[in-house]
């Protein structure tokens, strides 16, 4: 898939994409009032931490979504991605990765995930080549720290070989387990709904 395009100020925000054939700079503004929800994904996230067998961690978050429209060769589907958080229970410094959660944070102003074929993932994944894989693209914002806006992309089916998934015409579930000797055991599961 290919980078995604952003408008100036719309940090933390659903991305807009041009779908237009001008070449010139685009400055307009979209004043339609079309609101149709069977155009956008809906769905949650669900991430639990269990340490020495305890539930230190219960976090759940809203995914929205509207339907990416740039160029995305090999895509089944593609969407931006808007998550926030709707419930958390347990330890206040459990942080789940922004990652698992596909929630913005300094670094990272938005999120598009989607179903390809074939993804050629960014440097961060030491540009692999994944087939049939559920993806994320990020947008990363270097700028406070002097550096640029970069694009990065990668499987979603993150940590490989322990991912879960279900993919129908208009459902999409995926889920992993990750355990860690000084963490304890992270769960998590996603469901969300399609326009068919």
């Amino acid at each position: 898939c290919t980078g995604i395009e952003i408008l100036p100020g719309e940090q933390d925000q659903v991305l807009h994409t041009d779908t237009d054939t001008d070449t010139d700079a685009d400055t307009d503004t979209d004043t339609d009032t079309d609101t149709d929800p069977s155009l956008g994904l809906t769905g949650h996230i669900l991430i639990t931490r269990t340490l020495d067998e305890t539930l230190v961690c219960d976090r759940e978050y809203a995914l929205t979504g509207t339907p990416y429209t740039g160029p995305c060769e090999g895509c089944t589907f593609a969407f931006h991605i808007g998550s926030e958080e709707v419930r958390s229970e347990g330890l206040t410094e459990c942080h789940p990765d922004s990652m698992w959660s596909l929630t913005p944070n300094p670094l990272i102003r938005a999120w598009a995930i989607g179903y390809t074929d074939r993804l050629d993932a960014s440097e961060y994944y030491g540009y692999g080549v994944y087939y049939d894989v559920l993806f994320y693209e990020a947008i990363k914002d270097y700028t406070l720290v002097g550096g640029d806006i970069v694009y990065a992309r990668g499987p979603l089916e993150e940590p490989a070989g322990y991912t879960t998934r279900l993919i129908t015409a208009d459902r999409v579930e995926w889920s992993f387990t990750v355990t860690s000797e000084t963490t304890g055991t992270d769960e998590v599961s996603a469901v969300f709904h399609r326009p068919d």
